[in-house]
């Protein structure tokens, strides 16, 4: 379980970049987030800032249909640094009985009590990640017209 809590800490801390542009800033601006068929790796890029991710296709499903850029809104992404850091703080990454279930442009982390066998997986505090906020041509659209892209 060592290598997820280091892959975490990884995308936290590569996705760090952004923090001034997306959350510090007066006017913060989406990050547009599409699959770099060339490297194969999860891009992510604003205005002067632009940073690649493979390590993504080890956790995600669906990446490759995100040729296409959509975007990561600024409230989404302050929520994401907020779980992937609950996440990397909790020290349940290194536990025993901890699983990661990939989903669609992200992954949930399920952690079960030995306590509570017979309740089964929960979900973790911060344990719901996902990339992108949404990918309809009307969700692109939206974000195109409220942040003049």
């Amino acid at each position: 379980m060592t290598k997820l809590q280091s892959d975490l800490i990884e995308i936290h801390n590569s996705l760090t970049v952004f923090n001034d542009k997306v959350i510090v800033c007066e006017n913060p601006k989406p990050i547009k987030v599409w699959f770099d068929v060339d490297t194969k790796s999860l891009a992510f890029e604003v205005p002067g800032t632009s940073l690649r991710l493979h390590v993504l296709n080890y956790y995600c499903l669906d990446l490759e249909e995100l040729v296409e850029p959509t975007y990561l809104l600024p409230e989404d992404y302050e929520k994401l640094m907020y779980n992937l850091n609950k996440l990397i703080g909790s020290g349940k990454l290194i536990e025993e009985r901890v699983c990661l279930s990939p989903e669609n442009w992200g992954f949930n982390v399920f952690w079960t009590n030995p306590r509570e066998l017979e309740k089964g997986p929960d979900i973790l505090a911060g344990g719901k990640i996902r990339f992108i906020s949404g990918n309809s041509w009307l969700f692109k659209w939206k974000t195109k017209v409220n942040y003049n892209l």
